[in-house]
């Protein structure tokens, strides 16, 4: 039998040359997937990416869309204020919206955010978008009130242009309305006398 220089081994056969070649393949096709998953779990399904989208809507005036990401958790007369219309007066939305921190626990995270005011969102885990990434819904979000005193011979006030009568706001019996409202600014004058 010839001696086999050193170095030199017999040939694979082609059956072991596939198995090693599709082997590979999958092997390098799992890792990009992994890459993918990661890159897109952090980025475009992330809680950070949730909260931008939000804030997003709010400083460009779009609540509509802001309440279609974040449930305001009003009544519906009460959605008066927290529609396009009145984002539309002069600098009454945010400006500057900007992500400080983002830390999650157990599937809630807490989203510090800056604008003009400090503030923070809480969003939650809620299930999952294509069985892998997960779904965040934002559980509190940026809402603030007006509180006016209005006299009981007053049946409407216009905030931003917007009538809104008493229905649209929670009354008190000392004749306070308060009204809730996305963080900005408003004015508020007196509508129709009765």
């Amino acid at each position: 039998m010839p001696a086999v220089p050193q170095g030199e081994g017999k040939p694979l056969d082609p059956k072991t040359k596939k198995t090693i070649l599709i082997s590979g393949i999958v092997i390098g096709a799992l890792i990009v997937l992994g890459i993918v998953y990661g890159v897109l779990n952090s980025t475009v399904f992330s809680a950070k990416s949730v909260a931008q989208s939000y804030l997003t809507a709010i400083a460009d005036g779009k609540y509509g869309k802001a309440n279609g990401i974040a449930d305001p958790q009003v009544g519906k007369d009460q959605l008066k204020l927290l529609s396009d219309a009145v984002a539309k007066a002069d600098n009454a939305t945010i400006a500057n919206p900007h992500i400080d921190s983002v830390k999650t626990v157990e599937g809630v995270a807490k989203v510090n955010v800056t604008y003009s005011l400090n503030d923070s969102l809480t969003i939650n885990k809620d299930g999952s978008k294509f069985l892998l990434f997960p779904n965040w819904k934002i559980s509190s979000p940026l809402l603030k009130t007006i509180t006016v005193s209005v006299p009981n011979a007053v049946e409407s006030l216009s905030v931003n242009g917007v009538d809104v009568t008493a229905k649209n706001a929670e009354k008190s019996d000392s004749g306070t309305w308060t009204l809730r409202v996305y963080p900005g600014s408003y004015k508020v004058s007196i509508g129709k006398s009765g």
